[in-house]
């Protein structure tokens, strides 16, 4: 069976890479909070109709309640990280979010807009925002919701939006996503892409 880190490594490669520099002991729980991000953003992008990501969030959302019996190696992983109460930490607003939450916020978020992909990097500065807290550095939290915003614009469309390159980080995996959110597009499939991530950390 995969790890966490595996399966994130198939699902995205720079954030994977990204997670490397963390300490061991963060590493799965980070690995299972990134992908469940991309999960919902699958949810958000994959389906032609609104009615069909609100179903794809909902399932989810009932997966964590735990109201179906579908199985999941994710789901059953993010079951026993919410059973550790492992996943609580402030948002953008001060108010304290579990993990299951995030899912109300996607839903809204579709509902608000007609085009929910437009959505995505605002939606991401806030799951980084909220990722700061949970891994322990609350105090990086407005530096990662940027640098989660632009993440999802390098990823998504190869543009840069913002400079991130002054944002002061000291969490390795947050600093590490800021190195990847500066660099060129063009990088990210790169096979060089490990080596000019380790280059960057080296030098900032």
């Amino acid at each position: 069976m995969k790890s966490a880190v595996d399966e994130l490594r198939l699902a995205s490669r720079p954030l994977a890479l990204c997670l490397a520099f963390e300490t061991n002991h963060k590493r799965p729980l980070l690995a299972d909070l990134l992908l469940f991000l991309l999960e919902m953003e699958r949810a958000v992008c994959l389906p032609s109709e609104s009615l069909l990501v609100q179903i794809r969030l909902q399932w989810w959302a009932d997966g964590l309640a735990g109201t179906h019996q579908d199985r999941a190696p994710l789901l059953d992983r993010l079951q026993l990280w919410q059973n550790e109460n492992r996943h609580s930490a402030p948002d953008r607003t001060g108010q304290t979010r579990q993990l299951a939450d995030w899912l109300a916020v996607w839903q809204q978020a579709v509902l608000e807009t007609d085009g929910p992909v437009d959505a995505l990097p605002d939606l991401w500065g806030q799951y980084f925002f909220w990722l700061a807290g949970v891994t322990g550095n609350p105090q990086e939290a407005a530096a990662a919701d940027v640098i989660g915003q632009q993440l999802a614009h390098i990823l998504q469309n190869g543009q840069r939006r913002q400079d991130v390159a002054g944002l002061a980080c000291s969490s390795p995996f947050i600093k590490a996503c800021r190195c990847l959110a500066g660099m060129p597009a063009d990088r990210l499939a790169s096979p060089l892409l490990p080596l000019s991530l380790f280059g960057r950390m080296l030098v900032s």
